[in-house]
Order: C-alpha cells, then sequence, then structure tokens
C-alpha cells in the first residue's frame, strides 16, 4: 500500500486563519471551517482527478484499490511489488531490524515520480522512510536501525454524577496535602486558569493509543473518584484495548494510555470522549490515514506520541503537520 500525499495550495493562508480562530481575542474566534471549506480552500479537485486518471490508465491499478481520503489531502492505493516498481522506477526490499528479525518492513532507497504527477504529488509515503523509533517501543531495549537488506518475494453509555458546588475544580485539602509536588488536577487548572472544566455533548473528544497500549475503566473511575471529578466512562471504544485484567497485570501497558484518558477527560468533564485504539507499524501514517478518512472526527483529537525530527525525512514530517493542521 502506497499512499500519494498531494500537494496542498494556501497553506500559509490556512495556518494565518488557524492562529485567528484559536486566539481568544480575535475577532474570528471560533469562526472553524467545515471540512468542505478546508478542503475548497487547500484542494485542486482537478487535480486528485489527474493522478487518479494516469494511476488508472498508464499503470492499470484497479479502481477498488484507489480510496481518495474525505479531506482530500492523499490518495491510498494497493498494488503488488512489481506494480509499485514499475510506477516509481525503483526496487523494493525487505528490511529487518537488527537486534529482532521478527521487525520487518517493506521499503526502497529511492524512488521516481512519473512526469505526469510531479507537479500534482508532494511525496510517496510507505516508500523510504522507516518507522519512527516510538513506533518499536514495545521492544525497548534494541535500537532503531535496519541494516539487513533482503530481496522481497511477490460502546458504552455516558453516566453523570450529579455536580457539588466547586468539587469537581478542586481536589479536597487530604488529597492535595497527600500529592504535593505531584501534577493533579487542580494544579492544572490552577496553573491554566481552567475556572470551569465541564463542558457538554455538543462539544467531542477523543484520545488515540498504539503500541499496546490499554486503558482500565476501573482505573479511570477510581481517578474521578480520587480527585472529586464527574465520574463519567469513556463514551464509546473503537479498537479494543479497554480492560481492567491486562492493567492488573501487565500495568506498564496501561501508563500511556490511562494517563491520556484520565487526564483529558478532567479538564473537559462532560464532554463524550472517544478511545481510539490503532496497531500500525508506523504510528504517524496511522493516525494521519485513519483521521483523514473520518467524515467527524472529534473536534478536540489528543495524541501524545511524538518522535524527533531527525529521525524523520523532511517531507513526511511537513506531510503529518499539514494533516494535523
Amino acid at each position: 500500500t502506497g499512499i500519494f500525499f498531494l500537494r496542498q495550495h494556501r497553506l500559509t493562508e490556512l495556518e494565518d486563519l488557524v492562529h485567528r480562530i484559536s486566539h481568544p481575542l480575535s475577532g474570528e474566534y471560533g469562526r472553524h471551517l467545515s471540512l468542505e471549506e478546508v478542503r475548497a480552500l487547500t484542494i485542486d479537485e482537478a487535480s486528485v482527478r489527474h493522478v487518479i486518471a494516469v494511476l488508472q490508465r498508464r499503470f492499470n491499478f484497479s479502481p477498488d484499490d484507489i480510496e481518495v481520503a474525505v479531506t482530500g489531502d492523499f490518495i491510498t492505493v494497493k498494488g503488488s511489488v512489481k506494480h509499485w516498481q514499475h510506477l516509481l522506477d525503483t526496487s523494493f526490499h525487505f528490511f529487518e531490524h537488527i537486534d529482532d528479525p521478527t521487525i520487518q518492513v517493506l521499503r526502497a532507497t529511492k524512488y521516481s515520480l512519473p512526469v505526469e504527477l510531479v507537479d500534482h504529488v508532494d511525496c510517496v509515503l510507505n516508500t523510504v522512510h522507516f518507522p519512527v523509533k516510538s513506533s518499536l517501543r514495545y521492544h525497548p531495549t534494541i535500537s532503531s536501525d535496519f541494516p539487513t537488506m533482503t530481496e522481497p518475494t511477490t460502546t458504552t453509555t455516558v453516566s453523570h454524577s450529579p455536580l457539588r458546588g466547586s468539587e469537581v475544580q478542586e481536589v479536597t485539602p487530604l488529597i492535595r496535602q497527600r500529592l504535593n509536588g505531584y501534577v493533579t488536577p487542580a494544579l492544572l487548572f490552577d496553573f491554566y486558569d481552567v475556572s470551569h472544566p465541564i463542558g457538554n455533548d455538543l462539544a467531542s473528544q477523543g484520545v488515540y493509543e498504539t503500541i499496546g497500549q490499554t486503558y482500565s475503566p476501573s482505573d479511570l473511575t477510581l481517578f474521578q473518584t480520587s480527585f472529586n471529578l464527574t465520574r463519567e466512562t469513556v463514551t464509546s471504544v473503537i479498537g479494543g484495548h479497554a480492560s481492567d485484567a491486562t492493567c492488573i497485570n501487565k500495568p506498564d501497558d496501561c501508563g500511556e494510555a490511562n494517563l491520556d484518558v484520565q487526564y483529558l477527560m478532567a479538564t473537559a468533564q462532560r464532554v463524550p470522549t472517544t478511545y481510539y485504539y490503532w496497531s500500525g507499524e508506523d504510528f504517524m501514517l496511522q493516525w494521519m490515514t485513519e483521521v483523514a478518512r473520518m467524515t467527524s472526527p472529534p473536534l478536540v483529537f489528543s495524541i501524545s506520541y511524538g518522535a524527533d525530527e531527525e529521525d524523520l525525512p523532511a517531507n513526511y514530517g511537513n506531510t503529518f503537520n499539514v494533516i494535523a493542521l
């Protein structure tokens, strides 16, 4: 599967707009664009049609193997290795991890775009870049080198407890005393001047987890009870990895997910929350493609995974930034 990231237009204008609608003192604060308005601003629909036509007519890709993202940012294409080698004038190889041969990825060392696509495609993902180091966190003892090369063969319902005065904003003095020196919801409310961390179902939010992370529903309840927060459940779970048993038996597999869910729901209480788990060899690419397929993504999307820029090709990092924007 290759991913053609299409050349975007008016990105500077879009970035300026994002800053204006995000600044509380701006006259345009909160005037968010719809998906259709963003696509009209940045996507050349004629260019999308041109890329599809070239893939089908010159390189004989089936229409069933071509998918245009709802956002219009990229086109996902499935084909054989032989097909891709012809299209990109390259050779693909299996690269295996230096310390763990079971970790393998199929990549090329270089590729060339057909002349008909040069003005329309910014880059082709899943070709020359390797999964970022964070994607290998499930093997913490190994590095992220891939030196060996071989030729390839062919849901739940939200429930709330009634609020009692300011207790959703403030932990009890006893808990504050016990957790002196630690980050708590109350500390965040004080530091960021969050006077009313209560939302409603007109908003939506989601967390993205991967690399084996799991959250515990019972830990979430304990967290909310301990800090006198609104007691509520995650609205829906997509992709699994919500398990009390896993977090009891393998607590190291739950630290990231528990932290993300608990603190997102603490700072925006009563907002419907979706827990997304997507497994993939490259967490950044997985997030980009999955979110771009959504017709109604969460209005706030929390992703706590990251990567050092030195580990990424420039066009890959830029692609992630554009999708997130």
